[in-house]
């Protein structure tokens, strides 16, 4: 099982990777380092993570919370769907492997109900790390693929990105 606590333990010697193209954010295998001075890096984007194991959701939410995100949480994916429906965040991230509806049927839920990827990108965080795991995630709707433990250097990385990907504000001037 994931403790809660492992998801930001590990220690870096080196930065995680981030690539241009759709799914490939991976972190490297020694993690990565916090990012310095995170304390902003995501502000003013808004949120939504879906995560059944309360500790493991209580810790990613604190993550994207001390990095300056808006977030909120649910503990299902029936509790996402409501929460969707209410406001769409601007990211979302949610595990795959979940009681009753999981990750891959909430993705495909949401897609069919008319939120494409680029109105609301999606990061699969999931301890399911094969290949097989990854491909179906992107198959099913998700952006990105990124394995717990995950550093939070690099999980604030793929959302800063994931974002500026989508980010569509001509006045940003890209």
């Amino acid at each position: 099982g994931l403790s809660a606590a492992r998801i930001g333990d590990r220690q870096a010697h080196g930065e995680g990777r981030t690539a241009a193209e759709p799914g490939t954010c991976h972190p490297d295998r020694t993690g990565a380092q916090p990012v310095p001075n995170s304390g902003n890096a995501l502000s003013g984007i808004g949120i939504l993570v879906v995560e059944d194991m309360e500790d493991t959701r209580s810790l990613v939410v604190r993550l994207l919370s001390d990095a300056g995100a808006t977030v909120r949480e649910a503990a299902s994916a029936e509790e996402a769907l409501r929460e969707v429906a209410e406001r769409v965040p601007d990211i979302l991230v949610s595990d795959i492997g979940m009681a009753r509806t999981d990750g891959y049927q909430l993705i495909r839920m949401l897609r069919a109900a008319g939120h494409s990827a680029e109105q609301l990108p999606a990061i699969a965080l999931t301890a399911f790390v094969r290949t097989e795991d990854r491909s179906d995630a992107l198959e099913a709707g998700f952006q990105l693929h990124l394995t717990k433990p995950v550093s939070p250097g690099v999980l604030i990385a793929a959302i800063t990105n994931l974002r500026a990907a989508g980010t569509k504000d001509p006045s940003s001037g890209g």
